[in-house]
This record gives C-alpha cells, sequence and structure tokens, in this order.
C-alpha cells in the first residue's frame, strides 16, 4: 500500500514539473498556475500522511497529535479527546463562550489547538472587566477548569460566588462549599450555558463546519454567535 502511495505522489509531482514546462496563453497559464499550486499543495500534505504512517506503523513509533495530519481537506483539524460516553474522540477545535445571565455571549474564542483550560479563567475575567468594568459577582464553569483549591481561594477574594467544582476527593469543608445554595445556583446557571451550546450546534448547525479554512471556520463561529444574539435580543 505504502508503494501505491508513493507512486501516486510521484505521478502528482511529475504533472506538477510536466505543466510548468509548457508555455501558456494568459488565461490558460494563469489556470496552468491554479493547477500547479493545487497540486502541489495536496502533494505536500501526501507527503505529510505518508511519513507518519510509516513512523506509526512501520517503525513503531508513536507520532504526536500536533505532528499528525487528520484531514488532507481541512489541515488545521485537531484530534479532541473529551472522554464523553460514545463519543470519547472529535474532531474540530476548542471553543469558549463567556455567558451573561441574560443569555447574551458577551465574548467568544476559537483556539486553533486545545488550551489548558485553567488557564482560560484569567483572560476570560479580563474580557469581561473591559466590557462590564468589574469582575462578575459570580464566575461559574464546568469542573475542567478547576486547578486547585488555592486558585479557587484566590479568585473568592474579588468575586463573591466561584462556583467551580473539585476534581477528586473532598474535604468536609469542600463538600460543604459546594452544597452551599449560592454555589448550586450558580452551578444551574451552567446547566443553562450547556444548553446554550447544544442550541449551537443543533439550531445553528455549529457542530459542523462547512466552510473550509482555518479563517472560515473562526468567521463561521462568529457568524453563528452574532446569530444567537439576535434571536436572543429578538425574543427579549
Amino acid at each position: 500500500m505504502e508503494g501505491i502511495c508513493t507512486w501516486a505522489a510521484a505521478v502528482a509531482y511529475g504533472l506538477v514539473e510536466g505543466i510548468e514546462s509548457q508555455r501558456y496563453g494568459d488565461w490558460a497559464h494563469a489556470q496552468a498556475e491554479a493547477l500547479v499550486e493545487e497540486i502541489a499543495h495536496f502533494h505536500e500534505l501526501a507527503e505529510r500522511v505518508l511519513d507518519q504512517a510509516r513512523r506509526r506503523v512501520l517503525y513503531g513509533e508513536a507520532v504526536p497529535n500536533d505532528q499528525k495530519l487528520f484531514s488532507l481537506f481541512e489541515p488545521h483539524t485537531e484530534l479532541l479527546k473529551r472522554g464523553k460516553a460514545g463519543k470519547e474522540i472529535e474532531f474540530g477545535h476548542m471553543i469558549q463562550i463567556q455567558q451573561v445571565g441574560e443569555k447574551f455571549i458577551t465574548d467568544y474564542e476559537v483556539y486553533d489547538q486545545k488550551p489548558v483550560e485553567p488557564s482560560l479563567l484569567e483572560p476570560a475575567l479580563v474580557q469581561h472587566r473591559k466590557l462590564f468594568g468589574a469582575n462578575p459577582s459570580q464566575l461559574t464553569a464546568d469542573k475542567g477548569y478547576y486547578r486547585n483549591m488555592e486558585a479557587l481561594h484566590a479568585l473568592e477574594k474579588t468575586i463573591e460566588v466561584v462556583s467551580i467544582a473539585k476534581k477528586g476527593p473532598r474535604t468536609p469543608a469542600e463538600t460543604a462549599r459546594e452544597q452551599d445554595p449560592l454555589f448550586r445556583h450558580a452551578q444551574a446557571f451552567r446547566a443553562g450555558v450547556e444548553g446554550t451550546i447544544s442550541f449551537l450546534k443543533r439550531m445553528l448547525r455549529l457542530a459542523r463546519c462547512f466552510n473550509k479554512s482555518w479563517e472560515h471556520f473562526v468567521a463561521t463561529v462568529g457568524q453563528t454567535v452574532f446569530a444567537h444574539n439576535l434571536l436572543v435580543l429578538a425574543r427579549s
């Protein structure tokens, strides 16, 4: 199989050389240049696929995900291990949204590589302060944003309610913290944000992006967030 793929790549490269050696009129030359550029693009990607397959299958090398190519047509695509039942692995990009009590999405970010989630809290608060001039009175997120209890206590010095559940075993004081009515009320709001994410994916079709290239992927997310906010405004 590798021999066949290598042969096909060589044929493509030979075609590029053949086109470049010919002389064309202005219009035909422009078409030929576009064809050469497209073939050269996919030839380079095919060589990457062959290389990673050779390293992984023939040499038994563990190829890191950030060195792998998962799609010839969307080379920016990233493998995401989310650990959800029945859908442990997905392909795409991580998106973070910030939502306020009135259901408006006030900020969003699209990441070309999945970041460490706890590191996103402070940048999110910076954006909130830029927009509203102060920290929120309540901050809630899923436990993926948990770093340690010291980080949560530091946030609680400037934010009234920090509703981020702890990972792992809890002391009696930590259990009491998460059973506090204000903590649980904020967690209910977080569940509402999960509903917003579901709405974006299912009703506004953000579950799958049909626009090609990274730039258009990011633009599609922005358009979808804008449409969501317009619907919220229309309903209010």
